[in-house]
């Protein structure tokens, strides 16, 4: 069994799976995800570490003092179809 960080691959994917069904579009994963807002930086690298697992990309943006935009711009965009 691989390990990320002392951590089990599965319980990564899992936590990875998790986070990105929260964002992703639910007719098609590959589409581009919605925007979640998050208050710390921590928690906007978390979401974006799943959704760059699943598409490849992600953008996070600082709006306010305490508040972070996370998306993608989905699978399709960046394996260039």
């Amino acid at each position: 069994m691989r390990k990320t960080k002392g951590v089990p691959r599965e319980k990564t994917v899992a936590k990875y799976r998790t986070l990105f069904n929260e964002v992703a579009d639910k007719k098609n994963w590959k589409y581009p995800t919605n925007a979640k807002y998050v208050a710390s930086k921590k928690k906007a690298n978390e979401y974006a570490k799943a959704i760059n697992f699943f598409v490849g990309g992600s953008e996070i943006k600082k709006v306010k003092p305490r508040i972070y935009v996370v998306w993608s711009a989905g699978y399709y965009h960046y394996i260039g179809a």
